[in-house]
């Protein structure tokens, strides 16, 4: 199975599953150490532009959602953005578009080749070489393996260069090891 099939057949067992409603009941139970539930499926919308990478598939799918930290915006808010360096220059010639967040980081779609990014603007403060945190080859492969995959527990790069292991604590990472789609 590839990407495209793997995230709609894993969006449609978190509809079928309750997702949304069990975890915002679980949110409800420890609302104060989060701003809101791990999980919001969006009614499946059409795009009105033509994007690369299965991100309209994607759309079709979940609409703009947030799973975990990962917001995935509605398309009057996607952007142009440039990936900087640490001194404001793009990192490279891409074309990118800014289709979500995961907190203060940028989820980006490169406009030529349909690839996914998340991109920490910030990096160089710890000394880090790049800001690239998790790159996938198309929405469909992001979604599947980051949003709802065992790379979500890489959203803020490697877990060797974690200061704590944040990913044991997220409740919507314990939700993908609960039910098999963290792949633990």
């Amino acid at each position: 199975m590839g990407h495209l099939e793997s995230m709609r057949a894993k969006i449609d067992g978190l509809r079928e599953r309750g997702a949304d409603a069990e975890l915002a009941r679980r949110w409800e139970d420890d609302a104060g150490r989060y701003n809101a539930p791990p999980l919001r499926l969006g009614e499946p919308v059409a795009l009105a532009g033509a994007y690369p990478g299965g991100l309209a598939d994607l759309y079709l799918a979940a609409g703009p959602a947030r799973f975990g930290e990962i917001l995935l915006l509605p398309e009057a808010a996607f952007g142009p953005m440039d990936a900087i360096d640490a001194y404001g220059e793009p990192i490279d010639g891409r074309r990118r578009l800014r289709i979500g967040d995961v907190g203060e980081d940028a989820v980006l779609l490169d406009l030529d080749s349909g690839a996914v990014i998340v991109y920490w603007f910030n990096y160089f403060e710890r000394g880090w070489d790049s800001g690239v945190l998790v790159e996938c080859g198309s929405a469909a492969e992001f979604a599947d393996t980051v949003a709802m995959g065992p790379g979500y527990a890489g959203l803020h790069g490697p877990k060797e260069r974690q200061r704590t292991a944040w990913w044991d604590e997220d409740p919507w990472f314990a939700y993908l090891r609960e039910t098999g789609l963290a792949g633990e």
